[in-house]
């Protein structure tokens, strides 16, 4: 007896970031490094759970910005500050304090001018030294 015998395949498409694994099915190569399909997923830092499907929102702090022990303080959803110790001033506190270097009063500030040069700036008997540029 002769019998034809027929395979029908058909072709399912995966998803945009999806491709085909050796069982057939699609999957995320984003999260599945051995792109099997199997479960154990190690996720990429930006997302976490089972089977990583859960994005992790990160915030400006997350990455550190503050030098010379500065501390990293939200003030908004992306935006930031950083509080410096004593000794430094700047955006990262990457400068140091030029009212310190001259041994200045309690009631002196560093104050940032608009030519970029910090100066010690105080209250009483003013003391203007320019130190530091940007």
């Amino acid at each position: 007896m002769n019998m034809n015998r027929y395979l029908y395949f058909i072709l399912v498409t995966c998803p945009t970031g999806y491709n085909r694994s050796a069982s057939g099915s699609c999957v995320n190569t984003r999260i599945d490094i051995n792109n099997c399909g199997s479960i154990g997923y190690i996720c990429p830092s930006n997302y976490t759970g089972s089977p990583c499907e859960t994005a992790i929102i990160q915030t400006p702090c997350q990455v550190n910005p503050c030098i010379n022990s500065g501390t990293c303080q939200i003030t908004g959803t992306n935006s930031y500050i950083c509080l410096c110790s004593p000794y430094y001033v700047g955006t990262h506190c990457e400068f140091i304090n030029p009212c310190l270097v001259i041994s200045a009063p309690a009631s002196c500030q560093p104050v940032l001018t608009a030519t970029g040069n910090y100066t010690c700036q105080c209250t009483t008997n003013p003391v203007k030294i320019l130190f530091f540029s940007i």
